[in-house]
């Protein structure tokens, strides 16, 4: 009888570290699949790892740089009005499965030209770095930077999803 508690205790600790370490796992496996399908250049397959509303709000305010105080402001609620005119658009442009690819595979989408614009035309491993990490419990960045010039970063936000990862968020550094 012992030997059958002890069996029966060491399945269900081997269980706990199965499932233990597939939830660990399961951002970097969905990571792989967003990269594998940005190399297909499947956007349905793109689409499904993208939480498209929350990513827009992110670049959204980080483009227009909205604070709570600007709306005690008159002149800083005008201001925000317009700049919101021109970067909506931009934004909603941009926000596709093709510009997150694009931005994925090191291109810049704002500013200077990207890779596709300067003459030598190198695979993306020889021009990023890429590290990725846990911020929160729910939260993963994958953060990419540019050999060339270290200043430039991207930082891809994920975020849990009931048992997968989307895409909510994108921080640029330029």
């Amino acid at each position: 009888m012992l030997v059958g508690n002890k069996i029966s205790i060491g399945a269900l600790v081997a269980l706990m570290f199965i499932i233990c370490g597939w939830f660990y796992a399961t951002p970097y496996i969905t990571l792989y699949q967003l990269k594998k399908a940005v190399d297909a250049q499947d956007t349905v397959a793109i689409s499904k790892h993208i939480n498209f509303p929350a990513l827009r709000e992110n670049l959204k305010s980080s483009l227009t740089g909205k604070k709570a105080s600007e709306k005690s402001n008159p002149f800083k609620s005008l201001k925000s009005a317009l700049v919101n005119a021109m970067t909506d658009p931009m934004v909603d442009a941009l926000v596709t499965p093709e510009g997150i690819a694009a931005l994925m595979k090191g291109e810049r989408l704002l500013g200077k030209k990207g890779r596709k614009g300067q003459e030598s035309q190198k695979d993306d491993k020889d021009d990023q770095q890429y590290s990725m990490g846990y911020e929160t419990f729910n939260r993963v960045v994958l953060r990419t930077k540019n050999k060339e010039n270290s200043k430039e970063e991207t930082a891809f936000v994920f975020t849990r999803d009931g048992l997968t990862w989307k895409l909510s968020g994108v921080r640029l550094t330029y």
